[in-house]
């Protein structure tokens, strides 16, 4: 097979997963919100809220956030300024998102390693929510997770700006 071909594949196939991660964020979304909507109801109609919400809407969050990076940064929408660079031409600016790609992808990296071994770790330790009595170590695999995919974004997105790097303008 071509590489190109190959590319197409892996990209098209890491697009899935990350849709696929995009909807269990919705999913995690839905129920933060059905549980703060329950922890209010239970709280002031019956005197009983629900134990553990803070912590179940925190790591929740922290789910949507940190799996939703690399669907963010595919679409391209996370926050870019671009004031300086857009006065340069488009090789100049090709080669300074190259550049930014780069150290993103070296910083994400250092993230999924780090990142990893702290859930590893937490793991083994046995870590748990003090409210819920549940282990929380699982939840702690969403940065690598996150921060994995986030970096074969960044692959991908290296590869497709190379060609626009060797253009002249």
């Amino acid at each position: 097979m071509a590489p190109r071909v190959v590319l197409e594949k892996v990209v098209k196939v890491i697009g899935y997963i990350q849709r696929a991660f995009m909807v269990l964020c919705g999913v995690m979304f839905m129920t933060m919100m059905f549980l703060g909507t329950g922890d209010v109801f239970g709280r002031f109609l019956f005197n009983k809220p629900i134990t553990g919400t803070l912590e179940i809407s925190t790591v929740l969050m922290a789910g949507i956030a940190l799996l939703g990076w690399a669907y963010t940064q595919r679409r391209r929408q996370q926050i870019r300024v671009d004031l300086f660079i857009s006065r340069f031409q488009p090789r100049v600016q090709a080669i300074a998102d190259f550049a930014v790609l780069l150290l993103s992808l070296i910083l994400f990296a250092v993230i999924t390693q780090q990142s990893a071994l702290l859930a590893v770790l937490y793991w083994e330790e046995g870590r748990i929510f003090q409210t819920l009595k549940f282990p929380i170590a699982p939840f702690y695999f969403f940065v690598p997770v996150g921060a994995f995919l986030l970096c074969l974004e960044l692959i991908i997105q290296m590869f497709e700006a190379i060609p626009k790097m060797r253009r002249s303008h």
